[in-house]
């Protein structure tokens, strides 16, 4: 019911506008120029009647497919993610939208966004594939090696993305990045890679802890480029199905960051699949020296898993 405080629409389950945002289309397909323009430029709030309807199809998705949570499948085609505002952003669907327009990466079309009943609501494409981080214990070693092969054809389309502000770190709308690993709270945009480097605490530990100097010591004066990064790229985010890669999901950490941190925060999401990590940075640019540093720092600081 419109005005209700039930965020949960009765099933017990667990804005700002953007000046001169585009209008963008975000498909998976090569029918992605044929969409209908999604306008993109504010954060529009549902109410009305518009909420009663959407409350209907959230209770008879919920019960159709027995699932509830921050991610709901709606029908046989659309999901919807729920979360915070600090959570899912119009910039999520800004970044893909980005993506779709200026690479071949299969990600989901975004349907629609909104804020609703104190949380933000993105509205897309239902992937019918399993995550690779399942599949990849099942795969034999040429199917692996085609699976990454793919992965790194994707990888390097983002890193030949031009960035309009060359070494500033931001999100794809020039606003802030989100990453729980480094903060709980949005965070940037930073107009240096350097000031980037003072948040994630690098002078910090490099000033209060000698024993670590020897890693930082080795980074020393090196120039980075700004790319743009999904920032959370491993098998949990990549779906598979009929040996190809068929979906990259969950961009919230994405935008354009320092050229190492796709392969190192790469190596963090996939701790638990260490032997998909060793292919792909035998494949990747690689970035030892900075992953030594991260590490020493994620030594002293708080890091979230």
């Amino acid at each position: 019911m419109p005005g209700s405080k039930d965020s949960n629409f009765g099933l017990n389950l667990p804005s700002t506008g953007i000046p001169n945002a585009p209008q963008v289309v975000v498909v998976r397909n090569s029918s992605r120029k044929n969409r209908p323009k999604l306008n993109l430029s504010h954060l529009r709030k549902l109410e009305g009647v518009e909420l009663q309807i959407f409350n209907v199809r959230v209770k008879l998705g919920i019960l159709r497919y027995q699932r509830s949570g921050t991610v709901i499948r709606l029908n046989e085609d659309t999901i919807v993610k729920r979360g915070s505002p600090n959570h899912v952003r119009l910039t999520d669907a800004l970044t893909l939208g980005f993506i779709a327009e200026n690479t071949s990466i299969p990600v989901p079309r975004v349907h629609d966004v909104f804020c609703a009943r104190g949380e933000n609501w993105l509205v897309m494409d239902y992937i019918d594939a399993p995550l690779l981080v399942y599949a990849w214990g099942h795969l034999d070693e040429q199917e692996r090696l085609d699976c990454m092969l793919q992965l790194k054809g994707y990888i390097d389309e983002l890193r030949a993305l031009e960035p309009p502000q060359p070494g500033k770190v931001q999100a794809v709308d020039g606003q802030t990045c989100i990453d729980s690993r480094l903060a709980s709270e949005p965070w940037g945009p930073f107009d240096t890679i350097d000031d980037f480097h003072r948040f994630c605490g690098n002078e910090y530990v490099y000033k209060n802890y000698p024993k670590y100097r020897d890693s930082f010591e080795k980074t020393a004066g090196r120039v980075y480029r700004t790319v743009f990064t999904h920032g959370d790229l491993g098998p949990h985010n990549i779906m598979w199905k009929d040996g190809k890669i068929v979906g990259i999901i969950d961009w919230e950490t994405a935008g354009w960051l320092p050229e190492y941190w796709e392969s190192m925060m790469s190596y963090f999401g996939s701790l638990n699949t260490p032997n998909w990590w060793k292919m792909f940075d035998s494949l990747m640019d690689s970035y030892p020296d900075e992953l030594a540093v991260e590490q020493d720092v994620g030594a002293v600081l708080v890091r979230m898993p």
